[in-house]
């Protein structure tokens, strides 16, 4: 049940209907948030009651402290914040802006290289926002013709070498990835930037990369290529290449008030280059002023205007995020498209390609009324992103930790052949190692049938989801057996992306803690 009227408007009143985390001002975007959960017989107090903004509410909403990503709001935190800005509010006179907020504003950043090609051919139908429309403009007709090949690969297999003789023999400048690099590409055996001849193959494929290479971008700035053993292929080493992504960024505006609104013109900082322009992410006040006229078609309550307003390309490594909620759905071909409130901040190398239009404002009519809103500046921490995957997952992962040590040692995949069929794995115990752990990162299941430590039973029968780990002491131990299979959400030929592994485990071993499953 929803708070009382009186409880509400109390609630409101106290926050000035600002939000109690970022202290925003939100009008009518704020919500009053149970700190206790009603399902925990959270009650319908003012105690328990905190003002929140849709994008905060959203992340308080899904604090999860056994799996957290992330620095997620607890409840105390929460009460915190609340009493805080309550006797900021009591204290100060907060001043409510000279236009009423009617608009809910927020940041796209698409990553899927079909959706970006549906977005810019106006087929907006899978989009998880109801009611949507596109606004035409330089920066889509720029994201046209970087996305006009129709398919774009940005992980593209090499060769695979029987023998490391072999492939040195091809690879001399590959550097081999040792202890004090293992943080940061965990999962290859060797990383390296591409010779000429290497990337005129790739580019020979990729039309945007090759314009890139025509433009002079360095060599060392747009493709990585590593080495890595694949436990579900042939034996020996895997050569991959990792191009830099095409990201997207949108502007979404959606009508939040029941009155229909006009949009007449979008007041930005305007950035044009000729070419594609590859360059540093600057900051969004670098541009020329400028006003672009809009449409104005009536924008009905409920509605969504989806302005393009960047494009990006990618880190050239995969970026640590933290992720904050997300929205699932199953796609009709067996993909899995994903919606999520996220802090891109680690993306620090992206780079600005075409040009840009950093929105500040819009002018718009309610009624026979002239307005404006006030739109927040565009930042990597504060983005909601729109990726499509196939889920075809990856087995579980072993490490293993000394207390002596701040991160774990990576040591391989588990139950690594193929899903659904039960695998035997032993291990030795290396010196001065205490735990074994065993972290399940990706989207599928893994079932643990039993665990022998030096012929004793330690465990069985335990179920890993996505986001669960136990550690087991072995610093006693010599031998270990492990038993047991992986399973997929959704099986898919296509294969898991090595470098999407490499930049889940590089996130597990930095942000690493023993947890509190201890065996």
């Amino acid at each position: 049940m929803p708070f009382p009227e009186d409880i509400r408007i109390r609630a409101l009143v106290a926050a000035a209907r600002h939000c109690c985390a970022c202290h925003r001002y939100r009008g009518v975007k704020v919500e009053v948030h149970h700190i206790v959960p009603e399902q925990e017989n959270g009650p319908n107090t003012f105690e328990n009651a905190i003002t929140l903004c849709f994008d905060c509410h959203a992340d308080a909403g899904h604090y999860n402290a056994k799996h957290p990503r992330g620095t997620r709001f607890s409840r105390r935190e929460l009460r915190a914040h609340r009493d805080v800005w309550y006797e900021t509010v009591r204290r100060n006179p907060i001043q409510q802006p000279l236009y009423d907020d009617v608009l809910y504003c927020r940041y796209l950043l698409c990553k899927d290289y079909e959706a970006i090609r549906e977005i810019s051919a106006a087929n907006l139908s899978q989009l998880p926002i109801s009611d949507v429309m596109g606004v035409q403009n330089e920066v889509l007709d720029f994201q046209k013709s970087v996305s006009r090949n129709s398919e774009r690969q940005t992980t593209v297999y090499g060769p695979r070498f029987a023998t490391d003789a072999e492939f040195v023999a091809s690879y001399p400048q590959a550097t081999v990835v040792r202890d004090e690099m293992q943080h940061e590409h965990p999962y290859f055996e060797a990383i390296w930037c591409p010779t000429q001849a290497e990337l005129a193959l790739l580019a020979s494929e990729d039309a945007l990369l090759s314009n890139l290479l025509s433009e002079g971008m360095p060599t060392a700035e747009l493709v990585r290529a590593g080495a890595f053993f694949d436990p579900c292929g042939a034996d020996g080493l895997q050569v991959v290449y990792r191009v830099r992504d095409l990201w997207c960024v949108y502007l979404a505006v959606t009508n939040v008030v029941a009155d229909q609104i006009v949009l007449e013109a979008l007041e930005c900082s305007a950035v044009r280059v000729p070419g594609v322009g590859s360059r540093p992410l600057e900051t969004p006040r670098c541009g020329s002023f400028d006003s672009v006229s809009l449409p104005r078609a009536a924008v009905q309550s409920g509605s969504t205007v989806l302005f393009p307003v960047a494009t990006i390309l990618s880190p050239i490594d995969e970026p640590l995020e933290e992720v904050w909620h997300s929205i699932r759905q199953d796609l009709p071909r067996g993909s899995v498209q994903e919606l999520s409130h996220a802090d891109y901040s680690g993306a620090g190398d992206a780079r600005l390609i075409g040009p840009a239009l950093w929105p500040t404002s819009i002018r718009i009519r309610r009624a026979s009324t002239a307005g404006v809103q006030q739109i927040h500046e565009f930042a990597l921490g504060n983005l909601y992103v729109l990726n499509r995957y196939w889920e075809c997952g990856s087995c579980p992962h072993l490490f293993f930790h000394s207390s002596s040590k701040r991160a774990p040692a990576y040591v391989g995949e588990l139950f690594a052949r193929e899903p659904d069929v039960e695998q035997t794995q032993t291990l030795e115990v290396p010196h001065g190692a205490e735990w074994l752990v065993i972290a399940e990162l990706e989207p599928e299941i893994t079932h643990i049938a039993e665990i022998l430590i030096d012929g004793g039973v330690v465990l069985r029968d335990r179920v890993l989801r996505r986001g669960d780990q136990i550690a087991i002491w072995v610093s006693d131990a010599r031998h270990i057996l492990l038993r047991g299979r992986y399973h997929q959400r959704i099986g898919s030929a296509t294969k898991a992306d090595p470098w999407a592994k490499s930049a889940a485990l590089r996130a597990f071993i930095r942000s690493f803690t023993l947890g509190s499953e201890l065996v």
